[in-house]
């Protein structure tokens, strides 16, 4: 009886990710964010765009249900948007090409997780992000109703700017993408960042080397290995110790991916290589890093005594710094210190 309860589960589940998976691709959305923007150009629309995992995430599942599949989101929501799905499945096979535009996009906005729901305009910048909410399809449009007030919002900085002088539009400039990070968008105006730096030349205030940090960062996790080298080489002469600690930050995160990753990740081998980093130097901010993904890794191996060593070494090495408000948080509320 087990055995048929077990299996007779696994084929409901099975049969309900076939059943949402052909629903995602259908119901009025379509699977491509090119064809969305013409679309929205020519009716004059925004564009929702649903990055999901229509055969294996929950809250995907449980959003297409409450909301998406409905009539009533149907009726208003096509009225209101362009829909665009951006599927990232697990059992169903997808074109090769509409993987890679998929995977393209969820680097360019900054996906993290599933559902994340994006209100786009027709040009094909983000103004506001969200994921699943309760309530059904009313709360749901109301909730986007809400949202799209940041798009005026943004709309009219960037008419500031364009009225602006230099110096002023580099506030506003820096003024806007404060709000776009807020919003969780920001990811999507890379050009923006981009402007700034060529705006402020001279590090005259401190934009080229805030927003060169930024982008060395970005385009080394969007896989363009070469623009990321170029913008570090830009911090490098601006701040040694602020490309110190970018280094750092990447060969921390080729430790990871070397120890870390897989099946059966090394946990002695990653602590062994972190400690070798600051072997000669054990205080300072990039020490502190290094001692806080230590820790994180004895937090994972359940050692409770160790891990708050690691963190306590961490807040030795730079007791003023941002990281470590919040390593002394943790120690407080996790382990009671």
């Amino acid at each position: 009886m087990v055995k048929k309860s077990v299996i007779g589960g696994i084929i409901a589940a099975l049969l309900i990710c076939v059943t949402q998976s052909a629903l995602f691709a259908g119901d009025g959305w379509l699977t491509s964010f090119d064809k969305g923007k013409e679309i929205a150009k020519k009716e004059k629309k925004d564009i929702i765009v649903d990055f999901t995992g229509s055969d294996w995430c929950g809250w995907c599942i449980q959003l297409h249900e409450e909301v998406f599949s409905t009539d009533k989101w149907k009726k208003e929501g096509s009225k209101k948007y362009v829909m665009v799905s951006l599927d990232f499945p697990r059992n169903k096979q997808m074109p090769e090409d509409e993987k890679k535009a998929n995977d393209k996009l969820m680097k360019l906005f900054g996906v993290e997780g599933f559902p994340t729901i994006f209100l786009v305009d027709s040009d094909g910048k983000p103004y506001a992000k969200t994921g699943y909410q309760k309530g059904g399809p009313e709360n749901y449009l109301k909730h986007l109703g809400e949202l799209s007030k940041q798009k005026e919002t943004r709309d009219n900085i960037m008419s500031e700017i364009k009225k602006a002088e230099k110096e002023e539009s580099l506030k506003l400039l820096d003024e806007l993408i404060g709000k776009l990070k807020e919003w969780g968008v920001d990811g999507a105006y890379v050009e923006t960042k981009e402007e700034i730096v060529g705006l402020d030349s001279d590090n005259k205030n401190g934009m080229k080397l805030k927003y060169s940090v930024e982008l060395t960062y970005y385009y080394r996790k969007a896989g363009e290995p070469d623009k990321s080298n170029a913008y570090l080489n830009e911090v490098e002469k601006l701040s040694e110790g602020e490309a110190s600690s970018i280094k750092m930050d990447f060969k921390i995160e080729e430790i990871e991916a070397k120890y870390l990753q897989g099946q059966k990740p090394d946990f002695e081998g990653a602590k062994k290589a972190l400690n070798e980093l600051i072997k000669d130097n054990k205080k300072g901010k990039i020490a502190q890093k290094v001692y806080f993904e230590i820790a994180g890794i004895d937090y994972q191996l359940k050692n409770n005594e160790a891990c708050i060593k690691d963190l306590e070494n961490a807040l030795n090495a730079a007791p003023d710094s941002e990281l470590a408000s919040q390593i002394k948080g943790i120690l407080k509320e996790k382990f009671n210190k």
